[in-house]
């Protein structure tokens, strides 16, 4: 997303990008976050126990020392071979789980078999001991969870989905435009057929994202600091957030529902009336849309560039940490908020003229009598229509 600088290695690094093609492993594993060593997977390992990420197989070795062998690789822990810990993809990265400590990761090598054959020699020893400590492990979490990345995540989650958003989004442009002509036959009724649509859909997205998010957490209930179970929370979060408003629009509807057959009914059939008899309206709900959109499509633009801006810093070694703390990713903030103040400005203007205009149209229509009259060159009062006792009184 974007573009990101990506600094030279400093001279005499031991180590530097080998320049291949990893298309194959598109995650970065920060397998040594102390030296900023990040190597390529091609899925974030999660081992289910820390003892499990020090068994010879499960180690995540640079290509240097990917083809060594059981005994080989355990010869090399911390060197070029490294235990794999629990992480959750994000975003082209692998962030650590919050279950992951150093003091974890101890205890997995104390109760891993580490013995291996040295290549030398031949005699048995133990591999070297070797995990993140809790500070490197800290900033990796910290430079993947900043507020520029968090947004980066939704882009990414956005760009998976994309087909299913412009799907629903064209369906619902489709409905709304039926609806609308529906709505000058039946006004009443398009109105009490929308409010039901309305409620039935959000009892339907209320019910998905509760059942969803508990069956998430209840498959992890035994790791309640995993990335999944904080992933079922959030849905049930969001699920419990919908029922909610689900309440509170049930209650809005029942009250907009029994008030239909008196003010509202009399409204709903004013502006089906409207609509009708000033086609032009119709031009000002669309082109209010239009702006919408591309005040939305201006703001996200400016907003995926200014969250990916994020320098690659490089340490001694040569391998690169992401950032995304510079002064550019800062302006995101201030984005926001004047994209929301020129969102409302817009829709504001938009509600202004649609509403000038109806009030324009209601008037001459049914109160011509009370729109002001526009006089004429001859219809100008003159000298002799004045009445001579009221020039004179006010003389």
């Amino acid at each position: 997303i974007g573009s990101r600088l990506l600094l030279d290695a400093p001279e005499g690094a031991a180590f530097s990008p080998a320049g291949k093609d990893m298309s194959l492993k598109p995650l970065v594993f920060f397998a040594d976050p102390g030296a900023h060593l990040g190597i390529c997977v091609s899925e974030c390992p999660s081992p289910a126990d820390p003892r499990d990420g020090f068994l010879a197989g499960e180690l995540i070795c640079t290509d240097k020392c990917s083809g060594l062998d059981a005994d080989g690789k355990l010869e090399k822990l911390g060197e070029c071979c490294f235990p794999a810990y629990a992480t959750t993809a994000a975003n082209g990265y692998c962030l650590p789980d919050q279950s992951v400590s150093a003091s974890s990761l101890k205890v997995g090598f104390d109760k891993q078999d580490m013995r291996y054959r040295a290549s030398r020699g031949g005699a048995i020893r133990t591999a070297p001991r070797f995990w993140p400590s809790d500070a490197d492990l800290d900033l990796v979490r910290d430079r993947l969870s900043s507020a520029g990345k968090e947004f980066a995540d939704m882009v990414s989650d956005l760009e998976a989905v994309h087909a299913v958003l412009v799907a629903c989004t064209c369906g619902a442009l489709a409905l709304s435009l039926l609806m609308a002509a529906v709505f000058l036959m039946a006004p009443v009724a398009t109105t009490v057929a929308s409010m039901v649509t309305s409620l039935i859909a959000f009892a339907c997205l209320t019910a998905a994202l509760w059942s969803a998010g508990e069956s998430i957490m209840a498959d992890n209930v035994n790791a309640p600091l995993s990335g999944e179970y904080a992933y079922g929370f959030r849905l049930a979060t969001t699920g419990y957030m919908c029922c909610a408003l689900t309440v509170l629009y049930s209650l809005g509807a029942l009250y907009a529902g029994s008030s239909l057959v008196g003010r509202l009914g009399d409204l709903v059939h004013e502006v089906g009336k409207a609509l009708r008899e000033a086609p032009a309206l119709y031009a000002l709900i669309v082109g209010g849309l239009l702006a919408t959109l591309v005040v939305l499509l201006w703001w996200f633009f400016v907003a995926v560039n200014l969250a990916s801006t994020g320098l690659l810093e490089v340490s001694p070694e040569g391998f690169p940490l992401p950032t995304f703390n510079s002064v550019i990713v800062r302006l995101l903030t201030a984005h926001t908020l004047a994209g929301i103040l020129l969102l409302f400005l817009v829709q504001h203007l938009c509600r202004m003229c649609a509403s000038g205009l109806a009030a324009v149209w209601y008037y001459r229509k049914h109160m011509p009598s009370q729109m002001p009259a526009q006089a004429t060159a001859g219809e100008t009062p003159g000298a002799a229509d004045v009445d001579p006792a009221g020039a004179r009184g006010g003389a």
